[in-house]
């Protein structure tokens, strides 16, 4: 029968006859074959443990008759939590399953005699603010055999997520005491009586899972995207926690109003969706959205849910935004040394963002940027984080589906080993330098120089080239480090009187250019990177 359920869900012969029957044994040599590259049954580890299990789990015996205490990575074939394919990729997997495998098949055997299959038809009835009311059938096999039933609930908060169980011996139960800023997920487990002193060793699997709020939806993250008319193309961005025992992939969808229309990947929405490859990050999945062609009807709100369910989500709301016509920042922005030095603390590290002490043209030492790592860390870090200076490149990386541990070099948000940096993301570095020039694409060039002008006194008139794109222009002017003045200009000419210090920036709809820098010292006007 699960030689049939193999084959009939597309397993190979050379896979299933090893390792859909629990009666045959596979001897020592096949039980390495079968994972070998030339048979590849690995790929099938999911199919393959829902026929064996049968909606039994036989977890508990399998760990308490375990001699092989060091090895437990196969051990989801016990309760059939195998539900990755990427599973038995794992260090360990197959040497748990060649020392188990006969601990394993017995307790599967067992488990056909004597524990109940899933409760069935699990659904909400009725629910409050406060309470959720439940009812499910009993097994369709060894429905004699239950003792007593356990209402598993699980309460997310959409980072992090507390499970708790409730017994009973009826097929109904009423949850109390719910938290509407909560989402929650429920499924019910039938257990046989006990065996060895514990009321886990014959149970079924899990029933159907039944997902809930009694509140609104639970939003993970909402997001605004700022775009102007001549967007052509987005990419949106999602993270969730993964939800277990739901389907471990998620939906992009697209709100109007009360409505939800599901996208799908075409020409106009290319959609990626995988999970980190840490493994301590397994419950994660990542997934951008690009919108192609982009036009006025495709601003406005995206969420993404795990598929299939409805409970909480990440948002995205694109919204039409003109930066040219926004009033400018009452400071300009700072320059990469500057941002970088203000959080160097450590004396020999000072090299990673050197200002220059004598001349103010004086850029970082190349033949010292890079101090002893170890000792340094946090300053790397910093420097790299004031490289983004702003810039989200995350969507663009993760459509090219880069490494979770690469994605500190697209934004400083996420986490940044020097392991991962120096070897496991050299390969991507095309790829995120394309990214993050992807994300200034569309703003204005820098300007290329500025030619002051002495008209009288302390009045100079500075000129420059018109650059290409650029709607507005703002001009910053202080004297000694005093507050910044500011004032927008379509020209590219401006006066300055009484002022040592000076910054232009080119503006378009889509933001602003990197910042000219002058200053005013004996010798004039001169273009410097830092004050």
């Amino acid at each position: 029968m699960r030689q049939q359920c193999c084959k009939d869900l597309g397993v190979p012969e050379d896979c299933y006859k090893h390792l859909c029957n629990p009666t045959v044994l596979p001897d020592i040599l096949n039980r390495h074959i079968v994972f070998e590259k030339r048979l590849n049954c690995g790929r099938y580890i999911v199919p393959i443990t829902k026929c064996l299990t049968q909606g039994r789990d036989v977890g508990t015996c399998c760990l308490k008759e375990d001699h092989q205490d060091m090895y437990k990575d196969c051990y989801g074939i016990c309760n059939g939590t195998v539900d990755n394919y990427g599973d038995y990729l794992r260090e360990d997997f197959l040497m748990c399953f060649v020392s188990n495998v006969p601990t394993i098949f017995s307790c599967l055997l067992e488990g056909y005699k004597y524990a109940p299959t899933p409760p069935r038809n699990l659904e909400l009835v009725s629910k409050t603010n406060h309470s959720a009311e439940f009812r499910w059938d009993e097994p369709a096999e060894f429905a004699d055999l239950v003792d007593h039933y356990r209402i598993h609930l699980t309460e997310r908060t959409g980072q992090y997520e507390t499970g708790k169980y409730f017994i009973t011996k009826e097929k109904n139960y009423m949850l109390e005491g719910l938290i509407s800023s909560f989402a929650y997920t429920v499924h019910v487990v039938a257990h046989a009586g006990e065996y060895k002193n514990n009321s886990n060793w014959y149970k079924s699997g899990v029933s159907n899972l039944v997902l809930f709020n009694v509140g609104p939806q639970l939003p993970v993250s909402k997001n605004e995207l700022l775009m102007p008319n001549r967007t052509t193309t987005v990419t949106l961005f999602c993270q969730l926690k993964l939800i277990s025992y739901a389907e471990r992939s998620l939906e992009w969808v697209k709100t109007i109003g009360e409505e939800t229309i599901i996208l799908e990947s075409t020409e106009k929405y290319s959609i990626k969706i995988y999970q980190p490859e840490h493994r301590l990050l397994k419950d994660t999945i990542l997934s951008a959205l690009k919108i192609n062609d982009f036009d006025e009807n495709d601003f406005g709100s995206y969420r993404c849910y795990i598929k299939n369910t409805r409970i909480e989500y990440y948002e995205t709301n694109v919204t039409l935004y003109d930066h040219s016509e926004q009033a400018p920042a009452p400071n300009p922005p700072e320059t990469l040394l500057e941002c970088c030095s203000k959080n160097v603390e450590k004396e020999h590290c000072r090299t990673i963002c050197t200002k220059g002490l004598e001349s103010k043209k004086t850029m970082i030492r190349p033949e010292k940027i890079v101090p002893p790592f170890h000792s340094c860390k946090e300053e790397l870090h910093q420097l790299l984080k004031c490289t983004h200076d702003g810039l989200d490149a995350v969507p663009c990386c993760v459509h090219h589906e880069l490494p979770y541990s690469c994605l500190g070099l697209c934004n400083e948000q996420f986490p940044m080993e020097k392991r991962d940096v120096r070897w496991f993301c050299k390969e991507h570095y095309k790829t995120i330098y394309k990214c993050k020039l992807e994300a200034m694409n569309n703003t204005p060039e820098g300007l290329g120089d500025v030619r002051p002008l002495h008209i009288w006194g302390w009045t100079f008139r500075f000129f420059w080239d018109k650059v290409e794109g650029a709607k507005v222009y703002h001009v910053y002017t202080r004297r000694k480090e005093g507050k910044w003045k500011v004032r927008v200009t379509l020209d590219n000419t401006v006066d300055v009187t009484s002022q040592d210090e000076a910054v232009i920036i080119a503006v378009n709809e889509f933001g602003q250019s990197l910042p000219y820098r002058l200053f005013y010292d004996i010798n004039g006007w001169e273009p410097v990177d830092h004050w």
